[in-house]
């Protein structure tokens, strides 16, 4: 049987990471911040279903979750931070979460294991993800010109950075606090 060849699309692409991982593991130990991190990627699997991802990939205390439609994924994101506040396991163990949003055309794959994406959008989305802070999203300018015109007015001023391999990436940063 041979694999089907990788599609290439737009997607929107985030990558969200556990904000205090290492502290929880420190603090309460693996085999409970193991649990901790099994609730999170349950929730976020079916938050992904529902905000129609077309796949979430986990690793570690984190994941990649792709979209087509970029107005689904600002509700996803919100929904993913609400859950700081609204589910007992996450209140006071967990600092926060950190999100990064890119837009730009990836290669995707299916194989037997799941979906894949690949390429230099992926690239993108995971540097701007090491310009992170708790509760707020990294935006690159690929995918801010797409979002709706609410989430641009909150955003903050334009910033630049240079990343091996891929240049200089403008972006913004909107706090989640308060939406």
């Amino acid at each position: 049987m041979q694999a089907e060849a990788p599609i290439r699309k737009p997607l929107a692409l985030v990558i969200c990471d556990i904000a205090g991982s290492t502290r929880l593991i420190a603090r309460e130990g693996d085999l409970v911040a193991t649990s901790v991190f099994r609730e999170f990627f349950e929730y976020a699997g079916r938050l992904g279903r529902k905000h129609h991802s077309l796949m979430i990939k986990f690793m570690g205390d984190s994941f990649l979750a792709a979209f087509e439609n970029i107005d689904d994924v600002m509700p996803f994101i919100i929904s993913i931070e609400r859950l700081l506040s609204q589910n007992s396991i996450f209140v006071g163990r967990l600092l926060g979460f950190y999100f990064s949003l890119h837009y730009g055309n990836v290669l995707y794959i299916e194989t037997s294991y799941g979906s894949e994406v690949l390429g230099d959008a992926v690239n993108v989305a995971a540097y701007l993800n090491e310009l992170k802070a708790p509760n707020e999203v990294v935006i690159s300018r690929d995918a801010f010109e797409r979002l709706h015109s609410d989430y641009r007015a909150r955003a903050g001023a334009s910033e630049s950075r240079s990343f091996k391999g891929v240049g200089d990436v403008e972006f913004r940063r909107l706090d989640l606090l308060g939406l």
